[in-house]
């Protein structure tokens, strides 16, 4: 996907007339921001952000009922507090959205983020697990600096 393009209205002083072109310019760049962010939350949820509670503790089925209609996708990742005290993320792999489907738990799959936070090693922080390194943004990419130095 390529990057948002930005509005074409130039900066605008009271007075100013803004024209056909000027809305046009900004309804395009608002509406393909909304498209992105719609597809984010079609792709992943952390059901605690749903509630609004980070601690909550949830099973898969209650997980997943937290997810509406509107945002089921396949291939959706769902993350949750669970029961053992850490998180466990989830994704979908079923074929179709409908509820026989997404509430049948066989149609769910450990991550491996959520299979490592499981483990009984280390202490549930994903932090201590994997250590994601130092990243620098150059020539238009994310590139991880050695920090072995």
């Amino acid at each position: 996907m390529d990057l948002i393009q930005k509005t074409t209205v130039e900066e605008k002083k009271p007075g100013d007339i803004i024209t056909a072109a000027d809305i046009n310019s900004m309804n395009h760049t608002i509406n393909t921001l909304v498209a992105v962010v719609n597809g984010f939350l079609r792709k992943w949820t952390d059901a605690n952000l749903e509630v609004g509670v980070s601690k909550r503790v949830f099973t898969l089925a209650e997980a997943i009922a937290q997810v509406p209609m509107s945002r089921r996708s396949i291939g959706m990742k769902i993350k949750f507090y669970n029961h053992s005290g850490n998180y466990s993320e989830y994704f979908y792999k079923g074929n179709s959205i409908d509820d026989t489907a997404w509430f049948n738990e066989d149609n769910w799959a450990a991550s491996n983020i959520g299979a490592a936070t499981e483990s009984d090693s280390g202490d549930g922080n994903i932090n201590n697990i994997i250590d994601g390194g130092e990243w620098i943004w150059t020539n238009d990419q994310a590139i991880r600096r050695d920090t072995t130095d």
